[in-house]
């Protein structure tokens, strides 16, 4: 009898907790209805930003550049631009001519990047927040990590960005 009694109010104990889980997840799911996710297509406000489509072009016309002149330094110094053709001591010297030029291309691209890359993309940032502080949003997700649901801010932000 007595195991019967324990046995029951084992029971009743599992089914509070049960109770009482399925309440808690109720009201938290209650709370993150009202709590609002907003989300933004950061490749459309990147690619559509006039800062950051100018630090890019730079970037590319950079990148272009180098490449041609390491090709014509090449041909130049060694006959061709193909370093599988370059063998012996030639081919060392070309390998420091290339890392040579890479290490110059390296300090160009982190030049643009300091100067107008991050200044562009620091103001993005700020935009996002201004406009998710408007909307009274508590998080802000980049479109690429939302499958469902959420707030698209991407057009807010791409008009706060004109304002600044």
């Amino acid at each position: 009898m007595k195991r019967l009694i324990n046995f029951i109010l084992m029971l009743a104990l599992v089914g509070c907790f049960a109770a009482g889980g399925m309440l808690l997840r109720m009201n938290t799911g209650a709370a993150a209805e009202k709590s609002s996710i907003g989300f933004v297509d950061s490749d459309l406000v990147l690619q559509n930003y006039k800062p950051t489509v100018a630090a890019t072009s730079k970037l590319d016309a950079l990148k272009e550049a180098r490449e041609r002149d390491l090709r014509q330094t090449m041909i130049e110094k060694f006959g061709t631009d193909d370093l599988a053709a370059i063998s012996g001591e030639n081919r060392s010297r070309a390998d420091t001519l290339i890392g040579e030029a890479g290490k110059k291309f390296d300090a160009e691209v982190d030049l643009i990047r300091e100067r107008e890359w991050t200044p562009a993309v620091e103001k993005i940032h700020r935009s996002i927040e201004k406009v998710s502080l408007k909307k009274g949003l508590s998080i802000v997700l980049s479109s690429e990590a939302v499958l469902y649901g959420g707030v698209d801010i991407t057009q807010d932000v791409m008009e706060e960005l004109l304002k600044e």
